[in-house]
C-alpha cells in the first residue's frame, strides 16, 4: 500500500476517478441505447407505460372540483421537474393548474409515439415516481386531518391502465402501497434518517465545475453552469455519511443518498413485475439508474449502489469503485447482464480507477492510501471495508459524527490494518 501525501498528486488521482465513473456511465447508457441490447424493448415498453399512466393521471385531475388538492400536488411535481430535458420548454410555472397538466400530457404524448432514449427513459421514471410519491404523501396529509375527505377514496380507487390492451392493473392505492418500502426496513430507516444526510440549500441556477468533466457532459459548450438536478446542485454538509463516504474513498461528491433515486429504482421494479410477472423480468434493468442517471450528472454511483444494496443486501451490496458488485449473480446469468459486466469490469479495471482511503489532519492536509490492485490481500480488505451492507453503514456512520475523517477512526471502524 503506498502512501501520498502530495497534495496536488492526491487531488489528480481523486479527479481520474470522478472522469473514470463519468465515462463508466456513459459507456452504460450506450449499450442501453444499442439498437441490439437485449433489454432496450423492454425498457421502452415500461416506459410507455409509464407515460400512459400519467397522461391517463393528467385527465382524470383535470376535474378540479373532484380532485382539487391532487391535481394541484402533482402540477407542482410537473413545475418543479420542468428542468429534466424531456419537459424543456413545456411547463409554464405560473399557469392554471389546468393549463399545467394539458401542456403536460401533450409532451407525454409525443414521447409516447417515439419513446426517448436512455436519458429520456430514465427522466420519465423519475417523473412518474415524483407524480405517485407526492400524491401518496397528499393522500397520507388528508387522511390525518380529515378521513372522510372524499378525495381520498376517489383518488386511490382511480384505476390504472398499464398494458397497451387497455388491462388495468391496478387501483393508485394499491400501486403505491409499496412505495417507499426500502425506508422502513433497520437499514433504509437509518439511511433516510436526518441524521445521515445534510446537504446545503439547492442552487437552481447550476454550478460551475471542473472543465475536464464538463467537456465529458456537454463537449459544445462545457463552460455552461450545470443545470439544477445534477450532482452538484445541493453540496453535502459535513454529518452527510455519503460525503463521508466520498471523501475517505476520493469519490465524486454527489447528492447523498436520495429517495428520488430509491423511487427510480422502485418504479422500474414495480413496473417491470406487473408488465411481465414477478420475479420474470431481468433485474439488470434496474441498472438503468447508473445508466441513465450518473451519465447525466444528476446523481453518483455509490449513491445510486448504496439504495441497490438497501433493498437487495446480501445477494447484492455494491463495494464503490468496484463496479462489478453492482450485479449479483443472478444478474450475470442473461444476455444483457454479461453485456453489462463487461462494461463494469473495463472501467473498473481502469488505471485511472485506484482504490485508495484518504484521510485528513487539523490542518486540513490530506493523506492517501493507494490500494496495490495487483495485491489480491490488499484488494480483498479494501472490498470487505467498503461493502455496502448494514453492518459496514453503520461504521460509516460513526466516522461520519467524528471531527475528522482521521486515520484513528478510519482504523478502529473498518480498516484495522492502516498503518
Amino acid at each position: 500500500m503506498q502512501v501520498i501525501t502530495d497534495q496536488v498528486q492526491i487531488a489528480a488521482i481523486v479527479k481520474g476517478k470522478a472522469i473514470n465513473e463519468l465515462q463508466m456511465a456513459q459507456a452504460l447508457c450506450a449499450e442501453f441505447d444499442n439498437s441490439a441490447f437485449p433489454l432496450r424493448d423492454t425498457l421502452r415498453t415500461i416506459a410507455r407505460s409509464a407515460l400512459k399512466t400519467l397522461i391517463q393521471f393528467n385527465t382524470y385531475l383535470k376535474d378540479l372540483k373532484k380532485y382539487p388538492e391532487t391535481a394541484k400536488v402533482v402540477a407542482g411535481v410537473y413545475v418543479k421537474e420542468s428542468k429534466l430535458k424531456i419537459l424543456t420548454g413545456v411547463v409554464n410555472k405560473d399557469a392554471a393548474v389546468d393549463i399545467v397538466l394539458d401542456s403536460i400530457s401533450s409532451k407525454l404524448n409525443t414521447l409516447f409515439e417515439a419513446p426517448p432514449n436512455t436519458q429520456g427513459i430514465g427522466e420519465v421514471v423519475r417523473l412518474f415516481a415524483g407524480v405517485c410519491e407526492e400524491v401518496k404523501k397528499t393522500l397520507d396529509g388528508l387522511r390525518k386531518t380529515n378521513s372522510s375527505n372524499p378525495e381520498i377514496a376517489a383518488v386511490e380507487g382511480l384505476a390504472f391502465v398499464l398494458k397497451s390492451d387497455n388491462t388495468v392493473l391496478s387501483s393508485f392505492h394499491d400501486f403505491c402501497g409499496l412505495l417507499g418500502a426500502y425506508r422502513t426496513t433497520d437499514y433504509g430507516s437509518l439511511a433516510f434518517a436526518p441524521s445521515s444526510r445534510a446537504r446545503s440549500a439547492p442552487d437552481f441556477n447550476g454550478r460551475v465545475i471542473d472543465r475536464d468533466i464538463a467537456v465529458l457532459l456537454n463537449p459544445s459548450n462545457p463552460t455552461a453552469p450545470v443545470a439544477a438536478g445534477n450532482t452538484f446542485f445541493a453540496p453535502l454538509l459535513k454529518g452527510d455519511v455519503v460525503r463521508c463516504i466520498d471523501e475517505i474513498l476520493g469519490l465524486p461528491q454527489g447528492a447523498s443518498i436520495s429517495g428520488t433515486t430509491s423511487d427510480t429504482i422502485w418504479t422500474l421494479e414495480t413496473l417491470a413485475n406487473m408488465l411481465y410477472g414477478n420475479h420474470s423480468a431481468d433485474r439488470n434493468l434496474l441498472l438503468l439508474a447508473v445508466a441513465a442517471i450518473v451519465s447525466g450528472y444528476h446523481h453518483t454511483t455509490v449513491e445510486v449502489g448504496l439504495t441497490l444494496s438497501i433493498n437487495y443486501a446480501p445477494d447484492l451490496a455494491y463495494q464503490p469503485a468496484v463496479y462489478t458488485s453492482l450485479q449479483d449473480s443472478a444478474m450475470l446469468g442473461t444476455p444483457a447482464g454479461q453485456r453489462i459486466h463487461a462494461i463494469l469490469a473495463q472501467y473498473e479495471n481502469a488505471e485511472r480507477n485506484a482504490y485508495v482511503y484518504i484521510v485528513s489532519d487539523n490542518s486540513g492536509n490530506k493523506t492517501l492510501y493507494l490500494i496495490d490492485k495487483n495485491n489480491k490481500t490488499e484488494v480483498d480488505q479494501y472490498k470487505a471495508a467498503v461493502t455496502m451492507n448494514f453492518v459496514n453503514y453503520k461504521k460509516w456512520q460513526r466516522i461520519s459524527n467524528s471531527v475528522l475523517f482521521s486515520k484513528e477512526a478510519l482504523k478502529s471502524e473498518l480498516v484495522p490494518t492502516l498503518v
